[in-house]
């Protein structure tokens, strides 16, 4: 099983490659691709077997980048409901990703 930290940052890095990726697919075009697509593809092939509602929530906050706020308005849920799924969408993913895939 993966730590959490790690997951964590995980994440992050996906979200910033994810909200970024018009900027730096060119770069990886004319260099080297980042292993940070291979990372994204890791987590976004893990998500396809997750609960709809965390898959939901992965893709809105991680590759489109929203705050919980709008993920709440988007979702129909409060605040607080998405904060709780967030913790479960780390506990899932720590399950679920292979650490050496």
């Amino acid at each position: 099983m993966i730590s959490e930290s790690i997951i964590k940052t995980d994440l992050e890095n996906i979200k910033y490659y994810s909200v970024r990726k018009y900027a730096l697919n060119p770069y990886f075009d004319t260099f080297a691709e980042n292993d940070i697509v291979a990372l994204t593809e890791k987590y976004n092939n893990a998500m396809k077997s997750a609960p709809i509602k965390l898959y939901h929530l992965y893709v809105l906050r991680y590759l489109k980048g929203c705050t919980q706020e709008d993920i709440a308005n988007e979702m129909g849920f409060t605040h607080t409901t998405i904060h709780s799924m967030h913790n479960t969408l780390i506990e899932w993913l720590c399950k679920n990703i292979q650490e050496n895939d």
